[in-house]
């Protein structure tokens, strides 16, 4: 058999000879053009025909030409053709169509697909999984299989979803190897890959370029994105919570809720990388932001969150990710009205452009914030082994901070814990105000150790050596001399009297020892700096 559709020999044209008769194609429209198959004949059978997998023949009454396959589905038996010259838009849609009705999996195969823009509704292509589980969409990688968006830029429809997927609670859903393309122009359009009322997504090896916004995340959780790319678009990635999906699996409102994206490329998008709102245990790792923004709008820049802890205290995690080139406002912006955590750890942001650069590389905004609504509890902020780098033509400047903090009126809601961070700007290195404690220099041990009455240590930790220098008189001396005024808090070992710091400096700390009429004596002790 040639092709499905040869109107002289095709499948289409022919009915079976006898129950069960086998027939190969070769293709669809052409030989080899991947949408051939194996076919049985099916007497009698008056199922729909879809175009992909049922067949009628000459006798629509006859019976039904049905494909033999299993477990996977490709886009190609349904007529979509991958030249970027056809418009696949209804082929395609009829893939997803069956495989949402029959939970297989769907092979975009190599191929550029053209899709347009729709005369009416929301969405070029849909798949709907609802009340639908397991389901993974692939391709043969983001150079190789590509879905091209041909917006028509005089239909106000242009602005809408490239590719929507709907789900429910209890998707297991994997999406991959593919990317999503717009047209090479200044007026993007589309949202790329559009995910709505999921959990458990795993999304991987996707690019998304030159569309209104990459991804589009509304009330999805507990999912993972991993080497994801989304570059020229207004937006990269959007996530935000507006109403559960309706009907009996409805889960309400979820924000952005406990996503990991790793190894991702969010650059040269004109506004943000990413913007999520109301966010909850976020976290970005191993990901780069360069290029996003627009100089002189502080509006823009590379990532922006909205944290209000209505759906839990921990906000963004941004740990080993790499910042540079973005302009407008700041490198990461947290608007902050709610009592919780962000932690920032092991990060680079580099300023090297004297024409593009983020007014601060971190901005933590709680002015919005109503001291009412956090009770005795306050936002705690981890910096933690970052590194801020300025070079090249860009000159550090005392307004434009590496870290800035600005609370909420007179109210101070922010602690900090600031550690092992470098700043080469030094001009530009964080001012936390006196409202803003630095945990890390109030909890955390520097030195401690456990002394005989001699001096002599039976345990410690950052000492180099104890002198007794006279009656009830010790020097502890540092092995890495403290850059900070600390605090001592010694206690004797065995004896009754009075302990207390008499003297202190970065490199030692002196404690005096009395019994209870004040004469000096000796003792054990124990001593802790923090």
């Amino acid at each position: 058999m040639d092709t499905l559709t040869d109107p002289s020999n095709g499948l289409i044209t022919l009915d079976g000879a006898f129950d069960g008769q086998t027939v190969n194609v070769s293709g669809y429209y052409t030989t080899n053009d991947g949408g051939g198959g194996t076919f049985y004949w099916d007497a009698g059978n008056l199922d729909s025909a879809n175009d992909g997998t049922i067949f009628t023949g000459a006798t629509p009454a006859a019976g039904r030409w049905k494909r033999i396959f299993s477990n996977t589905v490709d886009v190609k038996w349904f007529g979509a053709k991958g030249d970027n010259v056809t418009d696949d838009t209804v082929a395609l849609q009829k893939a997803l169509d069956f495989v949402a009705i029959h939970a297989y999996d769907l092979h975009l195969s190599m191929g550029t697909y053209r899709v347009t823009t729709p005369a009416s509704g929301t969405h070029v292509l849909l798949l709907d999984l609802y009340q639908r589980n397991t389901l993974n969409i692939f391709g043969d990688g983001t150079a190789q299989s590509v879905i091209h968006y041909d917006a028509d830029l005089s239909n106000p429809n242009a602005n809408c979803d490239v590719f929507k997927i709907l789900g429910t609670i209890g998707n297991t859903f994997e999406i991959s190897n593919f990317s999503v393309l717009g047209n090479n122009n200044a007026n993007v359009r589309g949202r790329g890959l559009s995910l709505e009322y999921m959990t458990t997504v795993t999304a991987r090896n996707l690019k998304l370029q030159l569309l209104d916004t990459g991804i589009y995340l509304k009330d999805v959780l507990s999912s993972n994105f991993l080497n994801v790319s989304c570059n020229y678009c207004r937006v990269g990635v959007e996530g935000k919570g507006e109403g559960g999906r309706p009907g009996p699996n409805d889960f309400g409102v979820l924000p952005p809720n406990l996503i990991n994206f790793t190894s991702g490329y969010l650059s040269s998008n004109f506004s943000y990388g990413a913007i999520l709102s109301r966010l909850h245990s976020v976290t970005f790792l191993a990901s780069s932001f360069e290029g996003n923004g627009a100089q002189g709008d502080s509006g823009t820049g590379g990532l922006y969150c909205y944290f209000d802890a209505a759906n839990g205290a921990n906000g963004i995690n941004i740990n080993n990710c790499y910042f540079e080139g973005n302009a407008g406002g700041a490198d990461i912006t947290v608007d902050n009205a709610g009592s919780g955590t962000h932690t920032f750890s092991g990060n680079t942001f580099n300023r090297l452009n004297a024409t593009a650069y983020t007014i601060n590389n971190i901005l933590i905004n709680g002015n919005g914030s109503n001291p009412a609504t956090f009770g005795l509890s306050r936002t705690k902020l981890v910096f933690l082994g970052n590194g801020f780098l300025v070079a090249n033509s860009y000159v550090a400047d005392a307004g434009r901070k590496t870290i800035q903090l600005q609370d909420g009126g007179s109210y101070g809601q922010f602690d900090v814990v600031e550690e092992s961070n470098v700043y080469t700007g030094i001009v530009d290195a964080p001012a936390f105000s006196s409202k803003t404690p630095q945990l890390s220099e109030t909890t955390r041990v520097k030195a401690f150790g456990r002394f005989n009455s001699d001096g002599s240590p039976l345990s410690s930790y950052n000492v180099a050596s104890c002198q007794q220098v006279a009656t009830g008189v010790y020097n502890v001396y540092y092995a890495n001399p403290m850059s900070l005024t600390v605090a001592g808090t010694p206690a004797l070992v065995g004896s009754v009297g009075h302990i207390y710091i008499s003297y202190e400096d970065p490199t030692y700390i002196q404690v005096a020892i009395t019994d209870t009429s004040a004469a000096p004596m000796d003792s054990r002790f124990t001593l802790a700096v923090y």
